[in-house]
């Protein structure tokens, strides 16, 4: 059951990240640890710390960082599958390259519903980023299906797989820029405490300008307290 539910997302999530040309196209690992606390049955806090190598960039490979980034979220959960959040993020760039660290600061509002032994999720995000010259305002939406692998609920020692696609819309002095990403995304529910997870996720940016992209390697350790 776990092969046919899974490779059939995997290939046609590769397929489509390898059916763009290669000009224009960079390939990134992003490590992180996350950290997840609940202070009670409708608050909750998210920690999270990561990093950014590029493994592939003007037609070459090659491994150098590109960044650190540290972030957090509260939310608020609400009856019906609601919830609202508050997050400030730091990325630090200027370490290891010619370019502007970012302060961000997002409102988030979801949804969750099932359908099925599927859980259906809905994401609004705006977001106000702050760079040394510039600052960017971006609404974001983002839509997410995950279900567990080896049966109809997800039990402690079983996999589970998230897929996800986003649309972006970013404002600035600038010429407005739409981008897109998509996401897939294997887990492994280890203990109560503890999640693994490996994804791969494939960004076009600039859909309304000169389109680039990239793909996105993206283990993670999530831990529960």
């Amino acid at each position: 059951m776990f092969y046919i539910k899974f490779y059939p997302f995997l290939i046609l999530f590769l397929y489509s990240c390898l059916g763009f040309s290669q000009d224009n196209f960079s390939l990134f690992s992003e490590p992180s640890v996350a950290l997840n606390y609940g202070a009670s049955n409708r608050y909750k806090g998210h920690f999270s710390f990561k990093g950014r190598e590029y493994l592939y960039n003007e037609s070459q490979f090659f491994l150098k960082q590109r960044q650190l980034e540290i972030n957090h979220f509260s939310t608020w959960s609400f009856p019906r599958g609601q919830n609202i959040s508050v997050g400030v993020l730091f990325r630090n760039r200027s370490w290891f390259e010619a370019s502007s660290n970012e302060v961000r600061l997002t409102g988030q509002f979801g949804t969750k519903s099932m359908l099925n032994h599927l859980r259906i999720g809905h994401r609004f995000r705006f977001e106000t980023r702050f760079f040394d010259t510039i600052t960017i305002l971006r609404l974001r939406h983002r839509f997410a299906i995950d279900f567990a692998l080896n049966g109809e609920k997800l039990d402690i020692g079983e996999a589970y797989l998230i897929a996800t696609t986003e649309f972006l819309w970013s404002l600035s002095p600038e010429a407005p820029l739409v981008d897109n990403r998509t996401g897939v995304y294997l887990g492994w529910y280890k203990t109560i405490q503890m999640k693994l997870q490996i994804g791969l996720e494939h960004q076009l940016n600039g859909l309304n300008q000169q389109l680039t992209h990239s793909l996105y390697v993206l283990p993670m350790v999530i831990f529960n307290l």
